[in-house]
Parts: C-alpha cells; structure tokens; sequence
C-alpha cells in the first residue's frame, strides 16, 4: 500500500486517575545514553463482519483504553512525568510530575487487509505512530506516547512510542500487558505491581565511598561486553585516524533505494526456544536471552 490517509481526531494528556506523590528517579549511566523514544505498532481486526457494528465497536474500544490507561498509570505514575536535568549533578532524571502520556486518536478509510502482510514494515507505517515534535526544552517531552488508529472495516492499531529511560524490553511489555489486562475488564488485584526504583542497579556501581565487597557493574559477566562496546568508538574518536567520520558520514547518506533495506523476521516461539537448548546444551553459553540468539543469527546471517 503506497499511501495510507489519517485523519486526526484528537490530541489529549491522559494523567492517572488518582494522583501519585511527586518523586525523582534517578537514572543510571546506560538510561541516560539512549533517552530517545521508542515505537512499537499493535494490529487488532474487528470480530465483527458488519461494517456498522464494527465501526461502533472501535469507538467503544477507544473509549475503554482511555480509561484503561488512566487506571493503570495510577501504578506505573513514572509514565507520567518528563524527563529533566537536575541543577545540581547536571544529569537526566526523571521528575514524576503527573504531566500525563500524550494520547492520539486517529481514523482512515482504509482497510487492515489492504495492508497486506502486517509484520512486514512499511512506509505508511510511520503515520500510524504518533508524530509529534521535539521540545527544545527536554521537559517538555512526554515520556509515552500513543496513537489509537480506527481502520474502515473495524479494526484499530495502537502505536506505542515510550522512552529508554522508563522501561527496558521486559518493562515495556508489563506495561502495555497491564493496560490490556484493565481494558478487557480482568480483575487489577491480579496485576504485577511494578518497582520503579533503580537503587539495586546504581548500588551496583562503584563510588569513591564504595566498599571493597562493592562490585562494579561491569564487572558482571552478562553485561561485561558494554565496556568494550564502549571503548571502540572512544578510542577512534581520540585517536588521528579521521576514517571513521568518513565511514560514518557515508553511512547517512545511503540511497535509500539501494544499500540500505529494512527487513522483517518471522521466527516462531518454539524454533527460538529450540536454539536456545541447543546452545546452553553445546557448553558455548551457560544462559542465552531471545535477544542474544536473534543478534546472533543477524550478525550471521550478513
């Protein structure tokens, strides 16, 4: 599908239904690399065959994750705030202001199935998440966004944008699976209640006042890599061989009709759990993430 028409309806700040204490969470060095926002594209058809009742459906559909979304910010009140540079140590943090997750309802005369195959990315995807510009004040961005998209033949999709600093993988999905778990109307004494605090991760790193059982973060063999990781581009940068802005500058300007394509991956639960046996099984690794294998398999791959 070349072209896809939105039609914009609504722009609102959703803030909790009851409002949290004012607090600031700290960030450890890795939230404050990678503040940027995040997107994520939910497809949901319509369980209905008639166009009216469908259409109907999806505006009550809108309707309850609205107040969904109101419900479960209550206990995930960081979502909320905004992020700010605190006077003092000059650094991100992030201040739970209650200033809400901007929220975005949307329709299109289109279709889902004109689409085509929903896992393949597309251009026209990026009108399905919320477009919204940067703040010269930091403060002024939200922290979370979303688009709630209705399509002609009732069924919708939530683009989720939310920033590295709230949530890593494993965050994200608590969230948005605690949101649908309100939505469908389930019992919230069922929900995880989650623990904002990053005390156990900065404990974890090392300070002048530290004592000598402290161990460093990256002294931990699962994220021992990041040094390295991080030592590459340092040393580049510092040493007299310019190449790298060269390859770099090159880079970004790629035809966007030749060296570069985007590519979508369809790997089924079990096959991912298979490889995962079978490398823990070869002795190469003694734990392997999803993550993990997948990069693997790229890296291998090209």
């Amino acid at each position: 599908m070349e072209e896809l028409k939105i039609t914009l309806e609504e722009t609102i700040s959703i803030r909790p239904s009851k409002q949290p204490e004012r607090q600031t969470i700290q960030l450890s060095g890795l939230d404050r690399i990678s503040p940027a926002i995040l997107y994520t594209i939910f497809f949901y058809k319509s369980q209905f065959n008639n166009e009216k009742t469908s259409s109907s459906s999806s505006d009550d559909v809108v309707d309850r994750a609205k107040t969904a979304l109101q419900k479960v910010l209550i206990s995930w009140f960081p979502t909320a705030g905004r992020l700010r540079i605190n006077a003092e140590t000059e650094k991100l943090e992030i201040d739970c202001n209650n200033q809400g997750v901007t929220a975005i309802t949307a329709k299109t005369g289109s279709k889902l199935e004109e689409l085509g195959r929903l896992c393949e990315y597309k251009p026209c995807y990026e009108k399905l998440v919320p477009q919204l510009p940067d703040a010269e004040d930091i403060s002024k961005n939200p922290l979370v966004v979303v688009q709630i998209t209705r399509f002609a033949c009732g069924g919708f999709s939530i683009g989720f944008g939310s920033s590295h600093t709230l949530f890593d993988g494993i965050g994200a999905f608590n969230f948005l699976a605690s949101w649908a778990h309100i939505a469908t109307g389930k019992d919230e004494s069922d929900l995880i209640v989650p623990n904002h605090s990053r005390n156990a991760l900065l404990n974890a790193i090392c300070t002048p006042y530290s004592t000598p059982m402290a161990t460093s973060i990256y002294e931990q063999d699962h994220i021992a890599a990041i040094q390295d990781l991080y030592r590459i581009p340092m040393q580049a940068m510092a040493s007299d061989d310019r190449r790298w802005e060269t390859e770099l500058a090159k880079f970004s300007q790629i035809d966007p009709q030749g060296g570069l394509q985007l590519i979508s991956l369809s790997i089924k639960k079990e096959v991912v759990e298979a490889w995962k046996e079978l490398v823990i099984e070869r002795g190469k690794l003694l734990k392997c993430s999803t993550f993990d294998l997948l990069c693997a398999q790229i890296w291998k791959a090209s």
